[in-house]
C-alpha cells in the first residue's frame, strides 16, 4: 500500500507540474512570457548547442533513456491501482505532453526553454517536431484504453524498457544493420529484455508465459521497423494487440 501511495503521489505531482507549465504558457501575457522565458532559456543555450552537436555521434543519450525508463511508472502504478486511476493519470499526462509540444511549436522562447532543458535527449530533427516522449505517452494511453490489465501492463513495460535496451545494445555491439538503420543485435537485446520482463509479469498478472513471449517478439519486430512516426507510438499497442489476440484464441 505504501508503494502504491508513493506512485500515486508521484503521478499527481508530475501532473500538477505539467498542468502549471501548460496553463502558464497559455495564459501569461505574450510580452511577459517572452521576457521571462527568454531570460531563462538564454542560460540554457549551451545545453542545447551541446545536444545538437552530439546527434551524429555513436552514443546513447543518457537523459533520453532516463525519460524512457520514467515511463515505467504507469505499468508499475497499474500493478497496484485501478484501471480508472491509471487511465486518468495517462490521459492527463498525454494531454500535457501534447500541450507542451503545441506551445513550443508556436513560441520561440518556449522552444528555446524546452531545448535548453531537454536538449541533451533530442535526436537530430526533433527540435521542431514532436519528440519520441510524446509518441510514447500516447502509446501508453492507447494501451490502457484498449486492453485488459494483464495485457496492458507488459505491453507498456515492453515499450518503456525494450526500446532503451535496443539502443544501448545496438550502439555498443550492433554490426548487422537493416533498412531502418537499426541493428539485428539491438533487436535481439530488445527481445531478450522484453521476454524477461514478460515472464516476470506473467507471475504477477494472469497472463500465460507463451503469450508474454509472443508480445515480446512483436515488440522487438515493431522496434526495428522503419515506421512513419517512430516505434514509440506503436510498440505498446501492437504488442498488446498480439497478446490480446493470442489470449482470445487460447480461450
Amino acid at each position: 500500500m505504501l508503494f502504491c501511495s508513493v506512485l500515486v503521489g508521484y503521478c499527481q505531482a508530475a501532473v500538477a507540474f505539467f498542468s502549471w507549465v501548460a496553463t502558464w504558457s497559455c495564459l501569461t501575457a505574450p510580452k511577459q512570457a517572452t521576457i521571462l522565458v527568454s531570460g531563462f532559456a538564454s542560460k540554457l543555450a549551451d545545453n542545447r548547442d551541446t545536444a545538437v552537436t552530439r546527434q551524429g555521434e555513436n552514443r546513447v543519450l543518457p537523459l533520453r533513456k532516463l525519460i524512457h525508463l520514467a515511463g515505467s511508472v504507469f505499468p508499475l502504478l497499474y500493478l497496484c491501482a485501478s484501471r480508472e486511476t491509471v487511465l486518468w493519470a495517462a490521459a492527463i499526462a498525454a494531454v500535457m505532453t501534447v500541450l507542451v509540444e503545441w506551445g513550443r511549436q508556436r513560441s520561440a522562447p518556449l522552444e528555446r526553454l524546452f531545448e535548453g532543458l531537454i536538449g541533451p535527449a533530442l535526436r537530430e530533427g526533433e527540435e521542431r517536431k514532436p519528440t519520441t516522449g510524446t509518441w510514447s505517452m500516447l502509446g501508453v494511453l492507447i494501451s490502457v484504453l484498449l486492453f485488459a490489465r494483464e495485457v496492458a501492463i507488459p505491453a507498456m513495460f515492453y515499450a518503456q524498457l525494450g526500446d532503451p535496451a535496443a539502443e544501448i545494445v545496438g550502439r555498443r555491439w550492433g554490426h548487422h544493420r537493416v533498412s531502418s538503420g537499426k541493428s539485428l543485435e539491438g533487436s535481439l537485446g530488445c527481445f531478450i529484455t522484453c521476454a524477461a520482463v514478460g515472464l516476470v509479469c506473467s507471475r504477477l498478472v494472469p497472463l500465460g508465459p507463451g503469450v508474454a513471449i509472443l508480445g515480446a517478439f512483436v515488440a522487438a519486430i515493431v522496434e526495428v521497423l522503419p515506421l512513419p512516426l517512430g516505434d514509440n507510438l506503436f510498440m505498446a499497442p501492437l504488442s498488446g494487440l498480439a497478446m490480446a489476440l493470442a489470449t482470445w484464441v487460447a480461450g
